[in-house]
């Protein structure tokens, strides 16, 4: 009996439909594994970009915070007791407002200069000052007094300031200060006065150059038989404050106040840019800003700070935290938290 060949035996519907199937259920564990290992990347790149950003903020803060009070006189005003007032202008839960001679936007350095010598005799409307950078080095135009070609450690071959008035290593020619502003001088006792200078800025007088006031300095503010061993400043108020999801600066050199007290102290926010910077955003996504307020031992002083207790304050903690979602259509959130502390003495 003849056998007929075999033919090939192929799958069935039902047999493809369950390859199918278990192919799916493969390929769809293989895609979440995917996506799960593509969120968690996402993840670790967003959390590392948001503790960057927030440590360098943080930073930045608590750098800025511990110079506060740079500057400030610690006597009382020429003419009468009133005290300078704290070098914290206002403490509240989440901003912050302080004194400093910080550098301005347009200078890579402060304001403040070493008073000269030779102060009441020769200058009844103006001050001389020391230029720092080098070192004990008079703004006189005679003789090689102030030499800064030879004596500056960081401008190689620069001009005498003595020969070149808008030479870059003068003073006034580093716009550490501007036309009309008003200045701090406070003199070896530790008396002070807020003064304006004049719209030049600095005059020549041989043999000597110095920063021209907008009018006579008070009597008293250099007595005879004491030493000037003052100094000149431009202390400005630095904001920082939390604002619909934003960390912002500003940073004012309008005339602070007049009188100067704690009462009559400006410190509203400045309009810009002639008395100081726009609002400048720091951060985003920010999910908080607060700021904790310790005394001497330690304690911590409620917040709003009464004008009262803000020369108590000897220590703010900043605490700051990130917060961004993934995207748009999910609530994953990843978060980053930093804690910096300044102690700041009075």
């Amino acid at each position: 009996m003849r056998r007929g060949r075999l033919q090939p035996r192929g799958f069935t519907l039902i047999e493809l439909l369950v390859g199918a199937a278990v192919m799916s259920v493969i390929l769809a564990g293989a895609a979440m594994v995917l996506l799960a290992a593509s969120q968690q990347h996402r993840r670790g790149l967003e959390k590392a970009n948001l503790e960057r950003a927030c440590n360098q903020l943080i930073g930045q803060m608590e750098a800025e915070l511990r110079q506060a009070g740079l500057g400030l006189p610690k006597g009382t005003l020429v003419g009468g007791s009133v005290r300078f007032p704290a070098a914290i202008l206002q403490a509240n839960p989440n901003d912050i407002v302080f004194f400093a001679d910080l550098a301005r936007p347009n200078s890579s350095f402060n304001g403040i200069s070493q008073l000269s010598d030779d102060q009441t005799s020769t200058l009844p409307d103006g001050v001389a000052v020391l230029n720092e950078l080098n070192g004990t080095c008079d703004v006189y135009s005679a003789g090689a007094h102030c030499q800064t070609n030879t004596s500056s450690a960081l401008f190689s071959g620069a001009t005498d300031c003595g020969v070149d008035s808008a030479s870059i290593t003068c003073p006034w020619a580093l716009d550490k200060y501007q036309a009309s502003e008003w200045v701090m001088v406070a003199n070896g006792k530790g008396d002070w006065a807020e003064l304006q200078l004049s719209p030049t800025v600095f005059v020549s007088r041989p043999p000597r150059k110095f920063l021209q006031l907008a009018g006579a300095r008070p009597g008293g503010l250099f007595p005879v038989g004491i030493p000037n061993r003052g100094f000149v400043s431009t202390p400005d108020r630095v904001f920082y404050e939390l604002n619909a999801g934003t960390v912002r600066r500003q940073q004012c050199w309008s005339q602070l106040g007049t009188p100067i007290d704690p009462a009559s102290i400006v410190v509203k926010p400045c309009d810009a840019p002639a008395n100081g910077t726009d609002w400048e955003v720091r951060a985003r996504d920010v999910a908080a800003l607060s700021f904790e307020y310790r005394d001497a031992a330690d304690a911590i002083i409620a917040a709003p700070v009464p004008v009262a207790d803000l020369r108590r304050i000897r220590r703010v903690v900043i605490t700051l935290s990130l917060q961004r979602a993934l995207s748009a259509a999910t609530t994953a959130t990843v978060r980053a938290d930093a804690t910096a502390s300044a102690t700041v003495r009075l």
